[in-house]
């Protein structure tokens, strides 16, 4: 109770205790038994400050600023997929990995080219010896030199090609080595972050732009 200043035993009522709530007769009285007093706690006044609570119904959500769709840079079948919603990614880790029939016609045509480059190379060694022995003239050399280069120019751009998806130039020279094309292409994450979707499986068939997003990922 507050603003209490004295608590009266009645003389001849040994049931009720008088509060007064301030010392003059005319004051608001409270009579209470032993009971109620025995429960009685009186404390000071002091002041407090209550913080005003308001409650209202909404949904958690990443922040749409950061959430990036990672989607898959050419057609093809996903053949695994491994990684789950709520689980850690770094930037460069693989997400998934696909079938891509574009990366098997970009190696297919780098072999090709490889080898013909090969063969415009000894044609130019041969032709530097026939010259210097006058076996053929020497427009004839400037053909084989001419394309030699160009020969050489378009294995550049097949391996470029390649490069595109993602192979090093160490799996390429193992492909122009081996002779041996390989369609597996593999899709590594952008960003490090959480995983919030997935929509990835193993034989579904995905197309770049093409929703839904084999994985969203939350910075």
């Amino acid at each position: 109770i507050y603003g209490a200043k004295h608590l009266l035993q009645a003389p001849h009522q040994s049931d009720r205790v008088i509060f007064i709530g301030a010392q003059k007769p005319s004051d608001i009285v409270i009579e209470l038994n032993e009971t109620q007093v025995s429960t009685l706690k009186i404390e000071t006044v002091v002041e407090e400050r209550f913080v005003q609570e308001k409650h209202s119904v909404g949904n958690i959500t990443f922040d749409q600023n950061k959430l990036v769709t990672v989607f898959a840079h050419y057609q093809g079948r996903l053949i695994d997929a491994s990684l789950n919603v709520g689980d850690s990614v770094q930037v460069g880790q693989p997400l998934f990995t696909m079938q891509s029939p574009d990366l098997l016609t970009a190696e297919a045509n780098l072999i090709t080219v490889a080898g013909t480059s090969r063969m415009h190379t000894r044609n130019l060694g041969r032709a530097k010896t026939l010259v210097k022995n006058g076996g053929i003239s020497q427009q004839a050399a400037d053909q084989v030199i001419a394309d030699q280069q160009s020969a050489d120019g378009a294995l550049k751009s097949a391996r470029d090609n390649v490069r595109i998806f993602g192979k090093t130039d160490a799996e390429i020279d193992k492909i122009i080595a081996e002779r041996k094309s390989d369609s597996t292409l593999v899709v590594k994450s952008p960003i490090s972050g959480l995983i919030t979707a997935r929509a990835a499986a193993p034989g579904l068939y995905v197309q770049p732009g093409v929703a839904p997003a084999p994985y969203t990922i939350a910075d």
